[in-house]
């Protein structure tokens, strides 16, 4: 799909409420065409869209539910997300339980990192139930991606929360610092990472947990790129930087159990096909010797 075609339906989409989105009959009309003449395509194109919409409305009586309670959260090349607050019974008793990494499996590939997305946001939707001001129940808004207070004397708005972190690449003499988890039961090879505190800057994030976690200095650190990473709510933000200093790891073992430099032909296989993280993407790119800091 073109970006000029991404473009009109995202256009589309945020001409809507969200509780037309969920309930496609509110759209009258006169409605559509205010919607088709703002994204600027025909009104063929918005009934297109009105039926993604209706086929899930359809799809949650199918399985027993209340529609009412379908909650349109996002679009991604032109598939559309929806979740549901507080399921019905007869719902739950349809679907089976699964820890989260199942979502790596998730074909095909691009809808991997949406399904992660959607994640996130199903969390924080059971996360906001209540005010945090008042304690009344929350709902979602009817304008906008994100949650009410139903208290008329509070009306407190919350948005969905992301947490910036960094990933770093660090690199000294042809070679790349690989790191192991001491907290997760199999930890794979990964790069230096962190969450940023109140007032950093991401240049500073990167120096501060490279310090705290292996004892290096970092010069000339440069963006690489960036990725939604719903498991955690976080937002990862990578970069490349280049070793100052001694070459000694001192681990933080609370985090790290291992650290070590590995040239492109010594970095251990990766743990999948195809990786869906930033981390493992960067760490292949170095494999390849296509990485930024090879040129």
């Amino acid at each position: 799909m073109d970006e000029k075609k991404m473009a009109q339906i995202e256009a589309m989409i945020l001409s809507m409420t969200p509780k037309e989105r969920a309930n496609p009959d509110l759209l009258n009309p006169s409605r559509k065409k205010r919607i088709a003449a703002g994204a600027g395509v025909d009104i063929s194109e918005v009934n297109k869209l009105v039926k993604q919409f209706d086929q899930s409305r359809k799809m949650m009586k199918q399985l027993g539910g209340d529609d009412g309670k379908l909650v349109h959260i996002f679009e991604q090349a032109g598939t559309q997300f929806f979740t549901v607050l507080d399921p019905d019974d007869a719902i739950k008793q349809q679907l089976r339980r699964e820890v989260s990494r199942y979502l790596r499996t998730v074909q095909p590939t691009w809808l991997r990192l949406g399904s992660v997305t959607a994640l996130h946001l199903f969390q924080w939707f059971q996360n906001h139930r209540f005010c945090g001001c008042c304690g009344a129940p929350m709902k979602p808004d009817g304008k906008e991606l994100a949650m009410r207070c139903t208290n008329d004397e509070c009306h407190a708005v919350t948005y969905p929360a992301i947490s910036p972190a960094i990933i770093v690449g660090i690199v000294n003499n042809g070679k790349i610092l690989l790191t192991r988890s001491s907290v997760y039961k199999n930890p794979v090879y990964a790069l230096v990472s962190g969450y940023m505190s109140v007032g950093e800057t991401f240049e500073t994030t990167v120096k501060r947990e490279v310090k705290e976690e292996t004892g290096l200095d970092v010069t000339n650190i440069q963006y690489y790129g960036n990725q939604p990473w719903g498991f955690s709510g976080a937002q990862m933000i990578g970069f490349w930087a280049e070793l100052t200093g001694s070459d000694q790891v001192k681990l933080q073992e609370e985090e790290l159990k291992e650290a070590g430099w590995y040239t492109p032909e010594e970095i251990p296989p990766a743990y999948e096909e195809n990786p869906l993280d930033l981390t493992h993407y960067m760490i292949e790119l170095f494999r390849a010797h296509k990485a930024p800091v090879q040129r």
